[in-house]
């Protein structure tokens, strides 16, 4: 038996006179990829977040470790460009306990009554006696705001005492 020079072996036999995939199909799956890929960024870093929230912690008021976290707000301005707006915060922990749960509660105040709370971007902490900058999300611009931090000791705690208010001006 004669074999044949040109002749192919195996499965790429049946390959021989296929096209490649189309312009238009490549396109498409490409596409395709790109938002599965960016939802499962964005799933997985909102379900950290979420993870890190959970809402069945309790907001203290009285509580010893809370009793030692003194959380100044030195500057909070709003600024605007586009789809961005944010507040831009500066804070101090004069205090001797780490704020370290990932996040802080920012109250929004607007006309002397309390609107909303947000969270400040993930993996916000601020050790004893450091100072930081952070920003949160913000539609429209607050008259004041209050900070509510977050502190992991065995639980996660939110305090909530001794909590000071501070203007919001225009960056």
């Amino acid at each position: 038996m004669k074999r044949r020079k040109n002749a192919r072996i195996g499965f790429l036999a049946d390959w021989k006179n296929n096209r490649g995939v189309s312009i238009l199909v490549s396109l498409v799956l490409s596409v395709a990829l790109l938002v599965a890929v960016s939802l499962a960024v964005y799933f997985f870093s909102f379900k950290q977040t979420i993870k890190s929230v959970d809402y069945s912690e309790k907001i203290y008021t009285q509580s010893r470790v809370c009793g030692n976290i003194n959380l100044k707000i030195n500057s909070a301005c709003y600024r605007e460009n586009g789809d961005d707006s944010i507040i831009k915060l500066s804070l101090m922990n004069d205090g001797n306990i780490p704020i370290n749960g990932g996040f802080l509660l920012v109250q929004i105040i607007m006309n002397e009554k309390l609107v909303d709370v947000v969270p400040t971007i993930p993996y916000t902490n601020v050790q004893p006696f450091e100072q930081t900058e952070t920003e949160v999300f913000y539609d429209n611009k607050p008259d004041a705001i209050r900070i509510i931090p977050r502190v992991v000791q065995g639980d996660a705690v939110f305090c909530a005492q001794n909590l000071k208010s501070k203007d919001v001006d225009l960056c």
